[in-house]
């Protein structure tokens, strides 16, 4: 209770945050918005949540849809690209700029 009472809110709050999994959603947020995107906004949740299970979500049809919302208000995050591991990219540094691929060079 102590921890509560002595911790200021906007800390507690940016704790929880930190801790907060990715979620079911995560994966498939790259696809939502590049289907909202070629659909100019105009497409149903409910289609996208179909078009997404297809592909193995497991999550609600509610969190799709929250989503969504959030795309059309334009005030979604960017979608985070997968970070290569460490050995990956050392690999890259130590390798010749001919040997790599032009995407591995970027």
């Amino acid at each position: 209770m102590r921890r509560f009472r002595d911790t200021d809110l906007d800390e507690l709050l940016a704790s929880a945050r930190e801790r907060r999994p990715n979620g079911v959603l995560e994966p498939f947020k790259a696809c939502l918005n590049t289907r909202f995107t070629e659909a100019q906004g105009r497409v149903s949740g409910t289609r996208l949540f179909l078009e997404i299970q297809v592909r193995g979500y497991r999550g609600s049809r509610q969190v799709v849809r929250k989503h969504l919302a959030v795309l059309r208000a334009g005030t979604a995050e960017p979608v985070r690209a997968d970070i290569p591991s460490p050995r990956k990219i050392t690999s890259w540094i130590m390798r010749t700029r001919e040997t790599l691929t032009e995407s591995q060079d970027e």
